[in-house]
């Protein structure tokens, strides 16, 4: 049978996707078609009324009904309360707001519902995800590095952002998720195409924390920075590699057109944190985990108020 893959637009969506695909293969079907997918406000204006192709796979990504198949772990998982009060997991749906990445819970998902053990790699794969995206580094060296192979994964999937030519960037993803279907991610960095990626990527490293030093506020005990007019990505935990002290960092940048609002806490003093950081971003059409939040919207007055807002809030508590 032919899937349709819909997938949070990031290192855990396209590793989760890759997992359900390994999956998918034992049974002798596959995905034909790979939809990424972003918090924002265009896609919140029709989430409601969003066609999938039929069977859909929805994963790492907010609650569908439509959904044929879904698998998600975000705290800010369903958009509207009615969907929520009728959700219940069964054979083609599982949530775990605990688990620590899309990728283990989809792993847990195959094991519990399908009897399905996924290869060693692919644990392997999970473990690394679940430190990214629930930022459980072991030190703050490891969160900035550029030469650790779970590392380099995110630094080329985050590299590669020409949405100006979407073909290309889709089949990019495409390609990434196939080969995170069956190869280590380790074997997949050490190849000849990424080079360029890596390397840009370590130069960019150097430069983001120029960057951050010049621009970076501190704000009682957030770090403030305003790249809105620079529209260039960096890696969240510098910041915190400069200004350990600090308890939570806020940035605006604008990235493809839209102005993102992200803002998220020291991991290495979370347990100071009493605040749902995802929560407080869903009040503005994004979501995220209770360390991080992010949203979109369309102007940059409208993103500098928003991150005014939440700057408030992050130093009441």
């Amino acid at each position: 049978m032919d899937f349709h893959l819909y997938f949070h637009d990031d290192l855990d969506g396209i590793a989760t996707g890759a997992v359900f695909l390994k999956f998918l293969r034992t049974r002798g079907d596959q995905f034909t078609s790979y939809t990424p997918l972003e918090y924002g406000p265009a896609l919140d204006k029709i989430w409601r009324e969003y066609a999938f192709k039929s069977p859909s796979v929805l994963v790492d990504f907010r609650y569908h009904p439509s959904a044929d198949w879904w698998v998600d772990h975000h705290g800010t998982a369903f958009f509207y309360d009615e969907w929520k009060a009728s959700y219940h997991d069964d054979a083609q749906h599982y949530y775990d707001p605990k688990g620590q990445s899309g990728c283990g819970t989809m792993i847990m998902f195959l094991k519990k519902q399908h009897g399905y053990d996924v290869p060693d790699y692919h644990h392997e794969l999970a473990r690394r995800v679940d430190a990214i995206d629930s930022a459980s580094f072991e030190s703050v060296e490891e969160a900035i590095s550029t030469t650790l192979p779970h590392m380099q994964l995110s630094l080329i999937i985050e590299g590669f952002v020409q949405k100006d030519r979407a073909s290309e960037y889709q089949a990019f993803r495409q390609a990434m998720i196939g080969a995170l279907a069956d190869t280590p991610l380790a074997d997949i960095v050490r190849e000849p195409q990424y080079r360029e990626y890596l390397e840009k990527a370590a130069h960019n490293v150097s430069t983001e924390i120029e960057h951050i030093k010049a621009d970076a506020q501190l704000r009682e005990r957030a770090i403030y920075i305003d790249h809105s007019n620079r529209g260039m990505p960096y890696n969240r935990f510098i910041p915190f590699s400069l200004f350990p002290k600090q308890l939570y960092v806020m940035t605006v940048i604008k990235q493809e057109g839209v102005y993102k609002v992200t803002f998220s806490v020291n991991p290495w003093r979370k347990a100071e944190s009493k605040l749902v950081l995802g929560e407080i971003a869903r009040e503005y059409g994004g979501g995220g985990h209770p360390g991080i939040g992010a949203l979109r919207v369309s102007s940059r007055e409208e993103a500098l108020k928003i991150a005014e807002e939440v700057l408030r809030r992050l130093n009441e508590f």
